[in-house]
This record gives C-alpha cells, structure tokens and sequence, in this order.
C-alpha cells in the first residue's frame, strides 16, 4: 500500500522566548498544522534560526510545553561594538542587514524543503527599527527563489512604520499567497498598504473559538488575577506611572471587599518576574494578596481555573482568560491590547495603564459584580468564517 508523504511547512514567529504568549501562538499554530497533515519546522523569525523539527503532538509538547528557559534567548552579535554605536538607528539597521543576509543562508535548506512558508502569530509586522520587516525581506526572496508560498496569519501592527518599513510590509503582503491578521486594525492598515491585496482577520492561533464560561465553585471569597509586567527600560517613567495604578487598585480592592483574594502572576520573562516580586513585597505580610510565576502554560492553565476575574496587561494573559471562560479586564500599555479587545467586542473593558482613574474604575467593576457581562459580550463570530475559509486553502496545499 502506497502512503502519500506528509508536506512540510515552517512556521516562522517568536518560538524561542520566555514569553508563554509566544510559547502559545507557537504550540497552537504546530498543531493547527499537525492537524492538517503537515510535518512542522520551527523557525525563529527574529533571529532566523532553525529550532525544532515537529512531526506530532508528543515532540510538540517536548518542545513548547516544557518550562520556559531562564534568560530566553540573547542574541550574542556584535558583542564588540560599543552599547551606544548599535543603539544608532543607521548602524543598527546595517548590522540587522548584514547579520540577517548572513543567518538566511543558515535555514535556506529548511525553506527548501518545505511545500509552505507560514509567517504567523504575534505583532511581526511592526516596523521596530526594521527588527521583523528585515527579515521579512529575506524570508520573501528565498521562498520566491525556491517558489514556495507564503502565507501570513495571525499577526498583528499597533502602529504605522518607517518609509523603508512600509516598503518591505507592502512588498511582503503583496507576494503573500493569503493574508489573515489577528485584528481588526491590522486589517484596515494592510488595506490601505496594499490596496489590490485581499486581507482577511483571522485572530490569535491561541485563541480558542468556541466559548464556554468557567465553573470556579462556590467560594465564599473572590479570586482576582492581576498579570503584571515590566515595561522595557525606555520606559521607566510609563512603568512607574503602571505600577502606581496596579498597587492604588490593589489596595482600593481590598479595602472596599473584604472578600477579596489577590494573586499576582507573570506571563511574561525574567524581567517580569522581579517586577512582581517587588510588587509583592509592599503588601506583605497581608495574607489576601500572594504571588505565582507559571513555569509553563500547564502551570498557568491551572491558575485561571482557580479565579474569578483576571486583569491583564499582557494581550495572552488576556487570551488565555478568554479560552478558559473567565472574565477579564485589560489594563492596555500598548495599542495591540486595545486593539484585540475591540475586535471581540470588549472595549468597555480595556482601560489605559497609566491613567490613575482606571483603577477606580476596575474597582468599581469589582464592587459591582458588572465585570461578568463581559462574557455575553465576548464575539468570536467575525473570526469563525475567516478560520474555515483559511482551512479550506491550507488544506489544499
């Protein structure tokens, strides 16, 4: 009996961090293709390094679902430069240039072999000193050379881009054999980048699309989850004006309710971590607030099905709530989140990190019980059409 061979895809995205985000939008896109009778080839877009060879689910849970690795990955290029000389817009796009040429020549047998190309999951088609659009570029010339399709899913852009940037996006979309994004807003800005090009919305890969509402038991107690993160060094003044927020909400919950049990949790990396933990150290010893770092998406699963409400700043964070059926709160410090929750109709429920009054607000939420309305809210029916017609043509590849 003659088997016909599985084909091949790779997935290039963010799989190698400390992020359980990006751990998640990469186990769900693997087995969305495993599910289609693919093999799978992890590629890191960002660094454009091979990672893993996927050929079931067992050697996809190896991969993705073990605990995340401590310190992620580090790029160690161009170690001899001064700090202050790569941090140069013109010099650091070079060296992006020249390492990028240098690394596509490393997985170009990868891409090779592979029937697919699939770009996909998470916000890779920011500009961000070129960090995505130049590997975008080499990624479409040597799948253009080898005439293997790409296609894009699941990606998302909170903000315009560079004249170079919009070029390469531009070029990229244009030669991509589908198009599908995570949000309505990314749709509307590839539109008007690329007029003659269909663009469909397609959600996050670790979006779950069918709903279903948590049974947290009878408690005499409400469980609140707080996702906190650390915003990136540029942004100290942004990441004081964010924690002043969280702790003023803190405190304001568990003065007004004395009912209330408060677990802080990251989803995040390294960074995140120590910015919970000295979070934590200013409520202590009060045993109505502790703290839980998820080593894996197991671990964090576990975490949702013990709450009530989750407030997130992480867009997964929020996510994952959703999947799991749980109400949740965004508490956005970037456009994406805001961006996301618009597009499953929850926008009354994303407030601005640094704005001392959302605080007030969540509370409010909370004191009321009103936060549950979010869930007959919640649409996914945008997104549902979009899956079926994208299964329809992946499976034809």
């Amino acid at each position: 009996m003659y088997l016909k061979p599985k084909k091949k895809v790779a997935l290039l995205g963010e799989w190698n961090t400390e992020n359980l985000g990006d751990r998640a939008i990469g186990w769900h896109a693997a087995k969305y293709f495993l599910d289609s009778n693919f093999e799978v080839k992890l590629i890191g877009l960002g660094s454009l390094q091979h990672l893993y060879d996927i050929a079931d689910v067992h050697q996809l849970s190896e991969a993705l679902h073990q605990d995340r690795p401590v310190g992620g990955h580090r790029s160690r290029s161009y170690k001899f430069l001064n700090t202050d000389i790569r941090k140069t817009y013109i010099v650091g796009i070079g060296l992006r240039y020249f390492r990028n040429r240098y690394r596509i020549n490393t997985i170009k047998g990868h891409l090779r072999q592979c029937d697919l190309v699939m770009v996909g999951g998470g916000a890779l088609l920011e500009d961000n000193k070129l960090h995505f659009p130049m590997s975008l570029h080499f990624v479409n010339k040597v799948s253009a050379k080898y005439k293997v399709p790409v296609i894009c899913l699941g990606c998302s852009s909170a903000q315009g881009a560079s004249w170079l940037g919009r070029k390469i996006l531009r070029n990229f979309v244009a030669s991509s054999e589908l198009v599908a994004v995570r949000d309505a807003f990314t749709q509307e800005f590839l539109k008007k980048l690329a007029p003659a090009k269909e663009i469909g919305l397609f959600g996050d890969f670790a979006m779950e699309l069918s709903q279903k509402a948590q049974e947290n038991g009878s408690k005499p107690y409400t469980c609140v989850a707080i996702n906190f993160m650390h915003l990136l060094n540029k942004e100290q003044v942004k990441h004081t004006n964010y924690e002043r927020v969280v702790r003023k909400m803190i405190r304001e919950m568990l003065q007004a309710h004395e009912d209330i049990r408060v677990t802080l949790f990251t989803t995040g990396d390294a960074n995140d971590n120590q910015a919970v933990q000295s979070l934590y150290t200013e409520f202590q010893p009060d045993p109505n607030v502790n703290v839980l770092m998820p080593g894996n998406l197991v671990e964090l699963e576990q975490l949702y099905q013990k709450h009530h409400l989750v407030i997130s700043t992480r867009l997964h964070a929020s996510i994952f709530a959703m999947n799991a059926g749980v109400p949740v709160v965004a508490l956005y410090a970037s456009q994406k989140i805001k961006n996301f929750f618009v597009s499953v109709g929850l926008q009354d429920y994303c407030f601005p990190a640094f704005n001392e009054s959302s605080a007030e607000s969540i509370v409010s939420l909370v004191k009321n019980n009103s936060y549950q309305a979010g869930l007959k809210l919640f649409n996914l029916d945008r997104f549902k059409q979009a899956r079926t017609d994208v299964d329809d043509l992946v499976r034809k590849e």
